[in-house]
């Protein structure tokens, strides 16, 4: 009989891991801030993600707070600099409904149809608000958006961007952060789906998606976390918990 290790690579190698991918995927999306170098190129000055939630008193959307200290600290740092979130312009540090820069989680308002002309949609909790903390060493599975190398850009050429993801277990649990280490030795990569090289850098992931699993009678996934950071001398990736938002957005004390 195969061990439980033994099964959890033939799921993840036969593609079961594929709709909770899809479940980071549908929700989210990539945030970046340019401006003008030339008259016929654009310099990506950062990037980020995003992505959008609906627990029960309408969408709003979710990110790491210093990617919004980021964004503002580029507005007061030059002129000109435009803001898209997906295919659309739209400036999340406008739009803010909290922001905590202890814990990293910042919320922003967004219509419905903003997210449906990004082809997203947000993400419904399965269950009450908020969603309750990690049990530690269950597993997480997260991702975001890490986006071109080459930071200039030529208006009206796509932009590439590609959807980091990985699953693991939760190494620690702690009152402003939740982390995860990662181990490659347990690591399972698919074909054309390889793993990143040691000491790859995750930029633009910080404000995805986490979701983490919990067993009682059955077993599910809620989402209960944003990407924070990524120390690539340890691999070690970081989350803020997402227990101290509202239904509407709002950030709890």
């Amino acid at each position: 009989m195969p061990t439980s290790e033994e099964e959890g690579r033939r799921l993840i190698l036969a593609g079961y891991a594929d709709q909770f991918t899809r479940m980071a995927n549908d929700c989210s999306t990539w945030l970046f801030w340019y401006r003008p170098v030339s008259r016929s190129q654009y310099e990506i000055v950062n990037k980020g993600s995003v992505f959008f939630v609906d627990a029960g008193a309408g969408p709003f959307g979710v990110t790491a707070s210093h990617v919004i200290h980021e964004l503002l600290c580029a507005k007061r740092s030059f002129q000109d600099v435009g803001v898209q979130m997906g295919n659309i312009s739209l400036d999340p540090s406008l739009l803010l409904i909290g922001d905590d820069p202890i814990r990293d989680v910042a919320t922003f308002r967004i219509s419905e149809r903003n997210i449906a002309s990004i082809g997203k949609r947000p993400h419904v909790d399965p269950k009450q608000w908020p969603p309750p903390r990690p049990q530690e060493n269950r597993g997480v599975f997260f991702g975001g958006y890490r986006g071109p190398d080459d930071k200039l850009i030529t208006p009206n050429e796509p932009v590439p961007w590609d959807f980091w993801y990985g699953f693991g277990p939760v190494t620690g649990v702690f009152d402003s952060q939740l982390t995860a280490r990662f181990e490659r030795a347990d690591w399972v990569s698919r074909a054309g789906q390889l793993a990143p090289p040691p000491g790859a850098e995750w930029g633009g992931t910080s404000g995805g998606p986490m979701f983490a699993l919990f067993e009682a009678s059955i077993v599910y996934f809620r989402l209960c976390g944003v990407i924070k950071e990524y120390s690539s001398a340890v691999e070690l990736m970081a989350f803020a918990p997402i227990d101290r938002i509202g239904s509407d957005g709002t950030l709890w004390a």
